[in-house]
C-alpha cells in the first residue's frame, strides 16, 4: 500500500480539520496506522488492504459493542474506501506504553493493575455478541496438529521440541470442552496504554477473533509475563476471582507449547530478527514449564 497523505483525508478533513498525519512505524499489525492531529485533539487512521473491508466492518462492531462497557477503548468516528485501501478513523487513546511504564511502578501497583486488566477482559468475554460461533473443537484440533507437522518438516525442529510436541499429542483432547467468547486476539500489556493517573487503555482490536476463551491467555503468560511478573499475576487473579479452573493449566499449556513452536514459522514473514525473537521467547516457554512436564511456572502463587 502507498503512504497516506493529507490530501487523501479529504472527507475526514471535512468532519475534523487535520493539522499534522504521522506514521506510526511500530508493531506487528497487518494494519498501517497514522496519529492524525486535530486542534481539539488527536485520532488514529488504521489502513488496511481493501479485501479485509469485510473484516474490518466487524471489527467495527466489536469496537462498538466494547465501547458499551466501562472502559477506556478506541471509538469508532468514520470508514472510507480509497483506491484498494480502507480507511478507519478511530479515538486516540492519550498516554503512554504500558509496557514501558508498568514494569518501572511499585510492585503492588503493578498487581492492582493487572488485576484491573483482568476484569476488564472478563468482561469483553462475556458480552453477548451475535457473531459468536458454535464451539468448533475438531477445527481447532487440526489446526493446530497441521501447523505442527509443518513446524517438524521446518528447519527449526531439533530435539529439545519432542517433549512439548509430546505434551500437545498427549493433551489435545482436553480442549474439546471450549469456551468460545468474543476474544480481543491479542490481549497483553504491549497493547495497553496508561495515562497520567494510572489508567488502562486497551487498544488494537484488530486481531479480534471468537474462539476460546483459554487461548487469550497466551499472549498473557508470554508477552505480559515477560514484562512484569506482578501485573500478570494480577491479570489471572482479577479474570478467576472465584478461582483458576482446575483444568485451565493443563488446557493452556497445549496453546503455549504449540504457539511456542508455530510461532517461528509465523515470524518468517517479518525477517530475521523476528524469527531469532520468537527463537529465543520459545527456549524461555520451554524453561520455564520444564518442558512441559511442570504443571504450572513457580511464579504463580497457590
Amino acid at each position: 500500500m502507498r503512504e497516506i497523505t493529507l490530501k487523501d483525508l479529504g472527507r475526514f478533513a471535512d468532519l475534523i480539520p487535520i493539522e499534522k498525519l504521522e506514521k506510526i512505524e511500530r508493531g506487528w499489525s497487518e494494519d498501517v496506522k497514522y496519529i492524525i492531529t486535530c486542534p481539539k485533539g488527536k485520532y488514529l487512521l488504521r489502513v488496511t488492504d481493501i479485501r479485509l473491508l469485510s473484516k474490518k466492518a466487524k471489527e467495527i462492531s466489536v469496537i462498538e459493542l466494547v465501547g458499551t462497557l466501562n472502559i477506556n477503548t478506541p471509538k469508532f468516528i468514520e470508514m472510507q474506501t480509497l483506491e484498494d485501501m480502507v480507511l478507519m478513523v478511530l479515538t486516540f487513546i492519550e498516554g503512554e506504553d504500558a509496557i514501558k511504564v508498568i514494569p518501572t511502578l511499585p510492585t503492588a501497583t503493578q498487581y492492582r493493575l493487572g488485576y484491573a486488566s483482568g476484569k476488564i477482559l472478563w468482561s469483553i468475554h462475556h458480552l453477548t455478541h451475535n457473531l459468536v460461533q458454535e464451539s468448533d473443537f475438531l477445527k481447532t484440533k487440526n489446526k493446530i496438529l497441521d501447523r505442527l507437522a509443518k513446524y517438524e518438516k521446518s528447519a527449526y525442529m531439533s530435539e529439545e521440541d519432542r517433549l512439548p510436541l509430546k505434551y500437545v499429542y498427549e493433551n489435545i483432547d482436553v480442549l474439546k470442552d471450549m469456551n468460545v467468547r468474543l476474544n480481543h486476539g491479542d490481549f497483553h500489556i504491549g497493547n495497553m496504554i496508561i495515562n497520567d493517573q494510572l489508567n488502562l487503555g486497551i487498544i488494537d482490536f484488530n486481531r479480534f477473533d471468537y474462539e476460546d476463551y483459554i487461548k487469550e491467555f497466551v499472549a498473557i503468560l508470554t508477552f505480559s509475563k515477560a514484562a512484569s511478573i506482578p501485573f500478570t499475576r494480577g491479570q489471572l487473579n482479577g479474570y478467576f476471582q472465584d478461582g483458576i479452573p482446575k483444568l485451565f493449566w493443563k488446557k493452556v499449556k497445549v496453546y503455549l507449547a504449540y504457539n511456542a513452536m508455530y510461532s517461528v514459522l509465523w515470524a518468517e514473514q517479518y525477517g530475521e530478527s523476528e524469527i531469532q525473537y520468537m527463537l529465543s521467547r520459545k527456549e524461555i516457554i520451554y524453561f520455564e514449564y520444564d518442558y512441559f512436564r511442570k504443571e504450572k511456572p513457580d511464579w504463580v502463587k497457590g
